[in-house]
């Protein structure tokens, strides 16, 4: 059975059982590069998404490897089809299409 982590804000330790270990990570660099794209796919506006991409070169790359957030976000936004597929449009992509 693989490791479970637990993330909380350091605002929030003081919340945490005295024996939980915690042991933060020394970046965010360090988390796998799943659990990042989870924290991104929480965004709801282009904003929140913009500024988590400027935090760091491993959440641009999660954000940019991910062409799928910003089809979310055009979808809710804009009232598109989920299915929406952009693959037959030449050099379009859904960051470029939200723009």
């Amino acid at each position: 059975m693989g490791k479970r982590a637990l993330i909380v804000h350091p605002d929030f330790l003081h919340t945490l059982p005295q024996q939980t270990p915690f042991r933060c990570p020394a970046r965010l660099g360090s988390l796998p590069l799943h659990i990042v794209h989870l924290v991104a796919c929480k965004f709801d506006n282009a904003r929140d998404l913009c500024t988590f991409e400027q935090v760091c070169t491993f959440s641009r790359e999660a954000v940019q490897s991910d062409d799928s957030l910003w089809q979310n976000l055009c979808c809710s936004k804009f009232r598109m089809p989920r299915h929406a597929d952009l693959s037959g449009k030449e050099g379009l992509t859904w960051k470029a299409l939200y723009r």
